[in-house]
């Protein structure tokens, strides 16, 4: 059953509530494709929750010394990885702190290695 656009993203205040997750949304991605969704499939689909994780800390979190991070809900993804809230490169500046990713794989590789205590966050877009 096709989906009627009711709502112009132009028109919506967003707020916590609104758009409501029924709310039918109409979008133009970059290569010029228009799309047409529910606001609740955009919301889980286009934007993941970020990753976050204490060096040390259990629960799937590297520890001190590690040198990779696989995660599977980075597979095919693109993402943006902190460390201490810093944005990192993916190239090596001089500064010694930048990390490399395998988007086949899922894993993040970060230089130097995961330290404890230290605060990773990644982004997926």
């Amino acid at each position: 059953m096709p989906l009627d656009c009711d709502k112009n993203i132009l028109e919506i205040p967003v707020s916590g509530s609104i758009p409501n997750d029924t709310d039918v949304i109409i979008f133009t991605l970059a290569d010029g494709t228009s799309v047409i969704k529910t606001w609740a499939t955009i919301k889980g689909a286009i934007t993941p929750n970020d990753i976050e994780f204490k060096v040390g800390a259990g629960g799937g979190a590297p520890n001190d010394g590690d040198t990779t991070y696989t995660n599977t809900a980075l597979i095919g993804k693109r993402v943006r990885v902190f460390r201490h809230f810093i944005k990192q490169p993916t190239t090596d500046f001089g500064g010694g702190y930048y990390y490399s990713f395998n988007n086949v794989t899922g894993t993040i590789t970060p230089a130097p290695v995961f330290a404890d205590d230290e605060v990773w966050q990644i982004e997926i877009y």
